[in-house]
């Protein structure tokens, strides 16, 4: 893993309802015998999450169709451990 010193600070924007989940994920790791964890560490885990997935960005037009790809890969796993 890269070194926080050679992190990269990039803008993003999010609405009010996402920054409350995310609180409430950090809230929730620290409850349950974890620590309370920073919205850029859980934002971080997501970016790899969706970058691991192996989603299929061709014709994506919009954040929803990003998720949506995604959506299709984290299902099509689901399908194949239920077999």
């Amino acid at each position: 893993m890269t070194k926080k010193a050679d992190y990269l600070r990039i803008p993003i924007t999010v609405p009010p309802d996402m920054v409350e989940e995310l609180e409430d994920l950090s809230l929730k790791a620290k409850v349950t015998g974890g620590k309370k964890l920073a919205n850029t560490e859980l934002v971080r885990a997501f970016v790899r999450f969706g970058l691991a997935s192996g989603f299929d960005i061709d014709g994506c037009k919009n954040e929803d169709d990003v998720l949506a790809a995604i959506e299709r890969v984290v299902a099509n796993k689901q399908k194949g451990k239920s077999k």
